[in-house]
């Protein structure tokens, strides 16, 4: 069970860190992933038989591109807008590669009996959110992909990395449980993204996803959009 924490130095997440959620230990968990075709149709990916579909990966676009142009409008920030038939593939590919990670640390989590409530998650979020003029991170999101709730769930990968690594004693040793543990996972990756490669992690596909996916009408058998 896990106890309540000290305060996250201001200073250990800077702005210029962009993907200041991304912990190190992903790069154990890339280097574990082996690449398949998906197990069911209209799956942009499965971990462990959770499955994101093709429908609701979109569905995360199109909500990163709502909040990304309303940024840039409010913000005057030097990114172009999105529109119809714009190309969505980097977005596709980086929120699909989260999706996958914060799936393995929230088995891991289970397995392992931590627990980060909402609460832990709020604080924080706050902690971060000072050292943005007001506390506004709406510029933030739209740089970096990014909707209120996707932060959440970044924020709670990043809080369950802190509680590994405290309870293997260390970095080396929670990358080394990590690995151990992911190589384990039946992880399966639609080819039209990309593919997971040890070498080199996440492999974009290049061409495929250039433009919105428009998926036929989800059948009997669509399961839930895990988020």
């Amino acid at each position: 069970m896990m106890t309540k924490r000290k305060a996250v130095s201001n200073s250990r997440w800077s702005r210029q860190s962009c993907r200041f959620l991304v912990v190190p230990a992903v790069a154990a968990v890339v280097a574990a992933l082996a690449a398949c075709d998906p197990a069911q149709v209209g799956a942009a990916a499965t971990v462990d038989g959770e499955r994101l579909s093709v429908s609701g990966l979109q569905e995360q676009v199109d909500e990163v591109i709502e909040v990304r142009n309303a940024a840039i409008e409010e913000h005057d920030l030097p990114l172009q807008p999105l529109g119809a038939g714009d190309d969505t593939a980097e977005i596709q590919q980086e929120l699909l590669s989260r999706w996958v990670i914060n799936r393995l640390y929230e088995d891991l989590a289970a397995e392992s009996g931590i627990e980060i409530t909402e609460a832990d998650v709020d604080d924080f979020l706050e902690q971060f959110a000072e050292q943005f003029p007001d506390g506004d991170m709406t510029a933030f999101l739209a740089e970096q992909s990014f909707t209120e709730e996707l932060l959440r769930t970044e924020a709670r990968t990043a809080l369950i990395s802190q509680e590994i690594t405290s309870a293997e004693g260390g970095q080396q040793a929670a990358q080394e449980m990590l690995q151990s543990a992911v190589a384990e996972k039946d992880i399966e990756i639609n080819p039209r993204y990309g593919e997971w490669t040890a070498e080199q992690g996440f492999v974009p596909e290049s061409g495929s996803v250039s433009k919105p996916f428009e998926e036929e009408p989800a059948g009997e058998n669509e399961l839930p959009v895990e988020q």
